[in-house]
């Protein structure tokens, strides 16, 4: 009976976690205190893979207008750390009604988080090498 219980408790919390699932590319990359030019940061990791990089207003943007896909975003710089929180994905050359493949763009998307990921683990490894040899 207790094993019954438990089974059903498990699948039930399995069902609910799915529902409130965050995307991989939504969780911050922490770049604070080492990082202290970040927008020359994002300009240069953000540029991979025809990704543009704009800041307009104070706020920062990325654009890709790749494979009959134009995705923007918004990278979130708080609490020292960077998010990346979609905007738009449309595909303007479509004539009919065309789906959007989400797998596409969340690939998109988290090869931009590796690129900015990247780009921070570079700075800091170069910090901790200067802190050696002092």
């Amino acid at each position: 009976m207790k094993v019954k219980i438990s089974i059903i408790l498990i699948l039930l919390f399995s069902i609910s976690s799915q529902a409130y699932e965050l995307k991989f590319y939504a969780n911050p990359v922490p770049f604070s205190p080492y990082v202290e030019d970040i927008d020359g940061l994002l300009e240069s990791a953000v540029s991979h893979n025809h990704w543009t990089y704009r800041v307009e207003e104070g706020r920062r943007y990325a654009y890709l207008d790749y494979k009959s896909y134009r995705i923007e975003v918004e990278l979130l710089v708080e609490k020292g750390g960077v998010s990346i929180v979609p905007l738009s994905v449309v595909r303007p050359e479509c004539k009919r009604k065309c789906s959007i493949d989400q797998d596409k763009v969340d690939g998109w998307l988290v090869g931009m988080r590796r690129h900015i990921a990247l780009a921070v683990t570079k700075v800091l490894r170069e910090d901790a090498l200067k802190q050696i040899s002092l």
